[in-house]
């Protein structure tokens, strides 16, 4: 748990920094803004490389923060059949090709912030009711099937970091096919969007955990449709 932690000091960090600079502390402070998500990563026309490492960063905290505690039981798979002596190493190596996969889906989100509607409550407008659609298909629930796959853990040989590696890239699919549209709604929130995120990764982990995914996904749908409902009122009344 101590990544998830210090990936949220570090979400809660970017965040007070980014009410500081619109404050007026400068552009400076701009890089580790949560707004690079939806709004920093937008140029006239085209992407700057600080804009792109930004929302790379943005959105690798954001997954290490909200999946990383919902993969404890593929970690500790990992833990219970590793040589004691070797157990830090094959941890390491199984976030190492989970977090790749999800370095990979932080380049896609970047790229789709930077075509999203300008305005805020739109995009998640968007989001809510892409995320409630994805909800009922079966690729999703073939997707959070697939997170609860393992492997046999080889004890001796560079196979085993291997096998690790690969187990970690392959339920960092799992995972980013499964929550890939519930990642899209907190970006462009801005203050608003830590606890959206909060809630986000209560809900991936009670889905990978719930013995009735069926049910799970189709009240997840609700539920999001529900809110997409209420910010469509929002927009509407704001705009």
């Amino acid at each position: 748990m101590t990544i998830p932690l210090l990936a949220w000091a570090a979400l809660l960090a970017a965040y007070g920094l980014q009410r500081v600079n619109a404050l007026g502390a400068g552009a400076a402070m701009q890089w580790c803004s949560p707004q690079a998500m939806a709004g920093a990563v937008r140029h006239p026309g085209r992407l700057t490389a600080t804009a792109v490492a930004s929302g790379l960063g943005m959105s690798l905290l954001m997954a290490a923060a909200a999946m990383l505690p919902a993969t404890l039981p593929a970690l500790h798979h990992v833990a219970r059949n590793s040589l004691r002596r070797r157990r830090r190493a094959v941890v390491a190596a199984f976030l190492l090709g989970y977090l790749a996969v999800w370095t990979g889906a932080g380049a896609l989100q970047v790229a789709a912030a930077a075509v999203m509607p300008a305005a805020a409550l739109s995009a998640t407008l968007l989001a809510l009711l892409l995320a409630a659609v994805w909800e009922l298909t079966p690729l999703k629930r073939a997707a959070l099937l697939a997170c609860h796959r393992s492997v046999p853990i080889p004890l001796w040989g560079a196979g085993a970091i291997l096998t690790v590696f690969r187990f970690g890239l392959r339920i960092g699919c799992a995972c980013v096919g499964s929550c890939w549209a519930l990642m899209l709604i907190s970006p462009g929130l801005g203050p608003a969007g830590l606890p959206v995120m909060a809630g986000v990764g209560a809900l991936v982990w009670f889905q990978k955990r719930t013995r009735y995914p069926r049910l799970v996904t189709r009240s997840t749908a609700a539920l999001l449709a529900g809110s997409g409902v209420l910010v469509g009122l929002l927009a509407g009344l704001t705009g």
